[in-house]
């Protein structure tokens, strides 16, 4: 029996190859690649943590999928442009997007916490897509009655 992680959103197959397991013959011939030819340049770890920041970033501002840096595309562009640099998998985005949110909410909650009076108005919209929004926003005014937006909440 072979027992991942419970949070864990890996390819299984692939998990059973490349770790402790080697497990033969599982993977898909699409899951398979030649690294014979492959030449490895290190990337240091200041370099890789500041190159993983800048991709979450990008992911999260444009709306990307979690695993956009893996892909086969995105990966040649990476290897020409840092070379030896490999692009966030899904687990590291998932877990600096948890670091990045817990850090704003702790933040909000600050700011909330100074704040005696606030105005909220909620927000629906459809996208071109038919994808229809709803958001939360309050309003802080400052001492000098200029408004400041906080997204609460949008879904």
């Amino acid at each position: 029996v072979y027992k991942c992680h419970r949070k864990s959103d890996a390819n299984l197959r692939k998990h059973l190859a490349n770790s402790i397991h080697q497990v033969q013959n599982v993977l898909y011939a699409s899951q398979m690649s030649d690294d014979s030819n492959v030449q490895v340049l290190l990337v240091s770890p200041e370099r890789k943590r500041e190159l993983h920041t800048a991709a979450v970033n990008c992911i999260l501002r444009d709306g990307l999928a979690f695993g956009v840096f893996r892909q086969p595309g995105m990966s040649q562009f990476l290897q020409i442009a840092v070379p030896g640099y490999v692009g966030p998998n899904r687990k590291i985005v998932r877990q600096k997007i948890a670091q990045i949110y817990s850090s704003y909410t702790n933040r909000l909650r600050s700011v909330l916490s100074k704040v005696d009076f606030i105005a909220l108005t909620c927000d629906l919209w459809r996208s071109s897509k038919r994808v229809h929004y709803i958001s939360l926003t309050g309003h802080v005014f400052t001492d000098k009655y200029e408004t400041i937006p906080i997204v609460l909440g949008c879904r």
